[in-house]
């Protein structure tokens, strides 16, 4: 198959020139005939997996945009999807109900993950890549042995959903949000969950993820006017970033050092902000219809955003890493 050639590079920037630390757009990939719902890079930053509303998984060469593999295997909308750490397996959540693992050089399913009573929202492997967490509509959490395929344990997580769930980096913790803003850490040890946050606002889409060194959460998502920042030992809010507009993000991360956050809003912008002091450092404004999903690859130089206008956008993003849902 040949690959998608990258277009002219198209600016959709503020008005001030881009400086070397801004995002810009690098190109987009190519059409499929349904939205994209979901987006991830694997380790190495070479692959890119898409989930899509017909139930169809394509993996993408990256930089090249070449379309290596179609996988099929779910009845309904992929709704989430995450490479393990080592990068042999790729794990889907859908609306069928149903986790399937796959050989991710092959292409190959592997394995069923069949527990969830509704659609599965969110999946993510632990650091070592022997655990792998779910996140239901069901209003649950899973964790399943991914060498057995066995559902190890079950927390009741949610008023309404579960959007996101994001492992410590020493694999200790579990972050989660939920529908109602329900934001929780769980401690892997004793089951026990700590509630941070229950703003019970039923449409939020709330996503989670870690600071590299794991001592800080941030908290954004769909329907959401903030991002927030938490110590993680403290459980104490350190920021609450103000967006504007009530539509909130698709896509948040942390930068390498901790020092910065970097954000998509659901239709007009990429922003950084400076942790220590909130500020705006960088903003781009975009021209789009709505970002369905957004992922950061793991060198934290690119985003992936997947929209409603059913493409793949590659933006290069300097001072972001991987690590949002």
């Amino acid at each position: 198959m040949k690959p998608f050639l990258w277009p002219v590079l198209v600016a959709l920037v503020a008005a001030a020139p881009l400086s070397a630390e801004e995002p810009r757009l690098l190109g987009t990939l190519g059409v499929h005939p349904g939205d994209v719902i979901s987006v991830a890079f694997s380790p190495d930053g070479k692959t890119l997996a898409s989930g899509y509303e017909d139930a169809k998984i394509i993996l993408w060469a990256v930089p090249g945009g070449a379309k290596t593999a179609a996988l099929t295997g779910h009845a309904d909308k992929v709704l989430c999807l995450a490479f393990s750490p080592d990068g042999k397996a790729l794990a889907s959540g859908s609306a069928d109900k149903t986790i399937l693992l796959w050989n991710a050089a092959t292409g190959d399913k592997t394995a069923v993950l069949d527990g969830h009573a509704k659609e599965v929202r969110c999946v993510a492997f632990s650091p070592g890549g022997e655990t792998l967490a779910s996140g239901s509509a069901d209003n649950t959490i899973k964790l399943w042995n991914v060498a057995t395929g066995k559902n190890t344990a079950t927390y009741k997580a949610a008023a309404y959903w579960v959007e996101s769930v994001a492992f410590s980096p020493d694999g200790k913790t579990l972050a989660s949000g939920g529908g109602g803003n329900d934001i929780r850490l769980w401690d892997l040890e004793t089951g026990k969950g700590t509630t941070l946050l229950n703003a019970n606002s039923e449409y939020a889409r709330p996503m989670v993820v870690f600071s590299a060194d794991g001592k800080t959460l941030a908290f954004g998502g769909r329907c959401i006017s903030t991002i927030k920042l938490w110590d993680v030992v403290t459980g104490k809010s350190i920021r609450s970033i103000d967006l504007d507009g009530p539509y909130g993000v698709a896509s948040l991360a942390f930068a390498a050092d901790g020092k910065a956050v970097v954000a998509a809003s659901v239709h007009e912008w990429i922003k950084l902000w400076d942790v220590a002091t909130g500020k705006n450092t960088a903003t781009v404004k975009r021209k789009v219809n709505g970002v369905g999903c957004g992922a950061f690859s793991p060198d934290g130089k690119t985003l992936a955003l997947g929209t409603y206008e059913k493409t793949l956008e590659l933006w290069s993003v300097g001072a972001a890493q991987a690590g949002d849902k």
